[in-house]
């Protein structure tokens, strides 16, 4: 009977700690700065997407230009460790609050000029992609002209 207990508890503690190892792709923190012309770019929203399997990592720059990604995967620091396609969103027109389901199609822009181009919006057609590299904290820094 004693040895049944050992075996029950032996088991369960593996299949925890079985669980706990499934910790999903290499993560590697990713800070840097966005600018134009030089200039910060506040309010864009900064994605990397990564070229193999794993969470999208998101940010929105402050108005210094500075971001620092969160991956998708509960919310974990950092990106994908590898090449990853760089996706960037002008996000300066919407309110600092969530929207209403009656605003989802509103244009806050009203005819304001975008600031980036709309290519680097689509992550089939933006031409901009970094590597993330494992073990350190990764500053990139996006520059547009």
């Amino acid at each position: 009977m004693r040895c049944r207990g050992v075996i029950g508890w032996t088991a369960g503690v593996l299949a925890a700690a079985l669980v706990g190892c499934d910790r999903g792709p290499e993560l590697a923190e990713v800070e840097g700065t966005l600018t134009l012309n030089g200039k910060p770019l506040e309010k864009v929203r900064v994605e990397f997407h990564p070229a193999g399997e794993g969470p999208r990592a998101t940010a929105v720059t402050d108005a210094n230009g500075k971001y620092v990604l969160l991956s998708d995967d509960r919310g974990r620091p950092g990106a994908v460790v590898g090449p990853n396609k760089v996706v960037l969103r002008d996000v300066s027109m919407y309110p600092d609050r969530p929207l209403t389901r009656d605003e989802l199609n509103t244009d806050f822009g009203h005819g304001k000029p975008i600031r980036i181009k709309l290519e680097y919006g689509d992550p089939g057609k933006t031409p901009l992609t970094e590597t993330v590299n494992s073990g350190a904290k990764n500053t990139i820094d996006i520059r547009l002209k």
